[in-house]
């Protein structure tokens, strides 16, 4: 199972080597920790050697990932390692697979421990103070010498006989108050690094707290609460231990009473400044803290969870637990991002080496975008799987169904015409003459306004069509056209241009089709309901309307026979309430005699008189009252005119400058415009459905299909030219840069995928 840290060692020395962010999250142990709470300590006891920068403020400027390999070939053979891992001298082969020149390692120095950076590949430092140095020097090239601070980890490997197999990641220390040329905002630029680190998934977090300090207040449990909230995957290391007050000991925070974590506390002792200058080696100081544990009243019930070697142990096997449950998805992450590499790779394509290529990739790409187009109309491009919103052909016929046809639907035969203006065109089109019947041009005239309602809905029908293809011109880009900036200018200007073309004659079809309508009317229209059917549903509708009067009047009749039904008494009041009536009607008539023996008496006003009730009695045969009151106010008038003329005064009234046909005054005017009505409506609909059917074939015809059938031609006739293919194949600026990534990143990836294979066969025991 130890063969497991190796592998994924080798896997973040790949990913370091090519400068890229890692594209797997793979297993890791995160130290975090407040500065001076001892986690560089803690590190150093684990390795085994003094290998970290020591001073005041922060020294851990940037993250430092420490790959430990145990060196000692009978460790190695227990864990069942393949003999690959051994060179001809017995020493261990480096995790690149190249062992380093004998010819560096000092005499005698073939089992020691000895260090190597991934920036300084091939070189062992067997002396840890320059480890220390070139740690130094490194963070300065970064950071600058004034305390600066970088995300950029130190990749640094450690072999040694007196390691297990592991690797963890010592951060910067959590910090408040800047020094030297810090910004400002130290603190939280510490933190977001810190969790960019620890909230991966797959990180473990080592979380030290000093025991001298509450456990409350720890930073280094608060962040890791931030990253891993139920604590699954945070194991807890208190340290100075043996700086407690005297009397007092860390048994809450060692059993998880104070803050459970699901991976629990280990207590551990480092060397402290005095050791240091005492020279205390880390040898030495694990065999005090073993003594110290040991001889403790209270902490040696609890020595299976303390001391360096117990926190080594643990590590490792949290660590290969940890890396055998996430190998299967790392493999299959991997895999997939290799495939998805290779395919940017593949879009890309290859850069090209001569000018025999041009011709062909720039018809390719012609082709191509000619093709995508075509199918985003049909329906058969890819983009048409979209599920989210519709796409390219299903966009016009949304507009055919869904907004021009439903705008004609909603149109109305009579809009902008009143019964006044019908019955204008009416006496319009009889001129000087009385007609006897509904004059056919007035028909005509008001249907031809009418069909003109229906040339505004058609433009705007075109307008959003001809958008419609603009877009999809602008969407269907193929991914080879991206790697040409200029060419895919040129394309899509070739494609507006041709799109702009073929929208002037598709109006000027809609306006033919509409100007088809007008200029012939066809009363003999299967739909259209005619002058006779008109006429009849207009006479249906009177003698309805007339049933309904009658109806009403005998209802009103019926009521007035039960109010003469009332008693007798009534009848005799209302004939006393009569005889004064009576008595006035008869002195009134008594009057009328009177005065016509005077008049009598005037020839003149006789013959006039007797000449006018002749011609009452020529207008009014029947002797209808009605009849006589029309006539009445009509002799008025005639008197007022004779009175004009008695005086002298033989004018005209004046004619006004804009005159209509007023309001209706008959029976026969109201029939007339309800039969006006009825026939334009009829034919109203009849055209309406013409163009519901007619302007989305001529869109079609004049502007959609042209468009995909012109549109390859029109590509190659513009911009098939030899002295432009250099300049127009001329790639982005960043396709190179993207192919170049693409490359390292396939390369990368198939390195690793070899790497994990290795593993695929080896069935690892479960330890914990």
């Amino acid at each position: 199972m130890e063969r497991l840290i190796p592998i994924v060692n080798k896997l973040q020395d790949l990913f370091a080597e090519t400068g890229l962010d890692s594209p797997i999250d793979l297993p890791q142990i995160m130290v975090v920790g407040a500065q001076s709470s001892g986690k560089s300590s803690v590190l150093e006891n684990v390795v085994g050697e003094s290998i970290f920068p020591r001073g005041t403020g922060i020294v851990t400027r940037r993250p430092i990932v420490v790959q430990l390999y145990c060196t000692a070939r009978e460790r190695l053979n227990q864990s069942g390692a393949p003999d690959n891992m051994f060179n001809e001298d017995g020493s261990y082969v480096l995790s690149d697979g190249a062992p380093t020149d004998p010819r560096s390692i000092p005499p005698g120095a073939e089992n020691q421990a000895y260090a190597e950076f991934l920036h300084k590949p091939g070189v062992r430092f067997y002396n840890f103070d320059d480890v220390r140095a070139e740690i130094e020097r490194e963070t300065d090239r970064v950071t600058g010498k004034n305390k600066g601070i970088s995300p950029k980890a130190i990749n640094l490997r450690v072999y040694s006989p007196h390691v297990v197999n592991l690797t963890v990641v010592d951060l910067p220390g959590l910090t408040k108050v800047p020094v030297g040329d810090q910004p400002s905002d130290i603190e939280r630029l510490i933190r977001a690094m810190v969790l960019s680190y620890i909230e991966r998934p797959n990180a473990i977090i080592l979380a030290v707290h000093p025991a001298t300090m509450d456990l409350a207040t720890s930073d280094a449990l608060q962040i890791a609460r931030q990253a891993d909230p139920e604590g699954r995957r945070t194991l807890g290391v208190i340290t100075k231990l043996d700086l407690m007050d005297k009397g007092t000991d860390a048994m809450e925070m060692l059993t998880g009473k104070v803050i459970p974590l699901k991976l629990g506390y280990i207590g551990v002792i480092c060397r402290g400044p005095a050791d240091l200058r005492a020279g205390k080696s880390i040898q030495q100081a694990r065999e005090d803290e073993i003594r110290f544990f040991r001889s403790h009243p209270v902490y040696r019930r609890l020595l299976p969870q303390l001391g360096t070697n117990t926190l080594a142990r643990t590590l490792s096997t949290l660590l290969m637990k940890h890396i055998r449950d996430t190998l299967p998805s790392i493999r299959q992450k991997m895999s997939q991002q290799l495939a998805e590499w290779r395919k940017e790779l593949q879009t890309l394509g290859p850069a090209f080496e001569g000018a025999d290529d041009l011709g062909g990739a720039l018809l390719n790409v012609i082709n191509r975008y000619s093709s995508e187009f075509a199918k985003s109309l049909e329906g058969n491009s890819q983009q048409t799987v979209n599920t989210q919103e519709l796409y390219g052909g299903a966009r016009i016929n949304y507009i055919f169904n869904d907004i021009y046809a439903k705008e004609l639907q909603s149109m109305n035969a009579f809009e902008g015409l009143t019964r006044e203006d019908i019955r204008t065109a009416i006496r319009n089109a009889t001129g000087h003459r009385s007609p006897l019947f509904v004059p056919e041009l007035a028909f005509e005239l008001l249907v031809k306004k009418q069909i003109t309602h229906f040339v505004p809905p058609a433009y705007s029908c075109v307008d959003l069509v001809y958008d419609e293809l603009v877009r999809l011109a602008l969407n269907c880009e193929t991914e080879l056209l991206q790697r040409y900036e200029n060419l895919r200018s040129e394309i899509l200007a070739c494609a507006q241009n041709l799109l702009r073309e073929l929208k002037q004659p598709c109006l000027e079809m809609v306006q033919n089709l509409i100007a088809m309508e007008t200029s012939y009317i066809s009363v003999n229209h299967k739909d259209f309901i005619g002058g006779n059917k008109a006429m009849s549903q207009l006479v249906r509708a009177r003698m309805e309307e007339e049933e309904r009067r009658t109806r009403s009047a005998k209802a009103a009749n019926s009521t007035d026979n039960a109010a003469n039904s009332a008693p007798k008494e009534s009848n005799a009041n209302d004939n006393r309430i009569l005889q004064p009536r009576r008595r006035n009607q008869d002195e009134n008539a008594k009057k009328n005699d009177d005065a016509r023996r005077k008049d009598d008496k005037s020839p003149n006003k006789t013959d006039a008189s007797n000449a006018e009730k002749d011609a009452r009695s020529d207008r009014n045969p029947r002797g209808d009252p009605t009849m006589d009151n029309f006539f009445n106010e009509a002799d008025e008038d005639e008197e007022d005119g004779n009175e004009r003329r008695n005086r002298g005064l033989h004018t005209l009234p004046s004619v006004p400058e804009h005159l209509k046909a007023g309001e209706v005054s008959s029976d026969r005017d109201r029939d007339d415009i309800e039969l006006i009505q009825t026939l334009l409506a009829s034919y109203f609909d009849v055209v309406r459905v013409n163009m519901m059917d007619m302007v989305p074939k001529a869109i079609m015809s004049f502007l959609v299909l042209r468009a995909r059938d012109r549109m390859q031609s029109r590509l190659v006739a513009d911009l098939y030219k030899p002295e432009r293919m250099s300049e127009l194949l001329n790639e982005s600026s960043d396709v190179a840069e993207r192919r170049a990534t693409a490359k390292r990143m396939v390369d990368l990836l198939q390195r690793g995928m070899a790497v994990i294979n290795e593993v695929r066969d080896v069935h690892v025991k479960e330890e914990i």
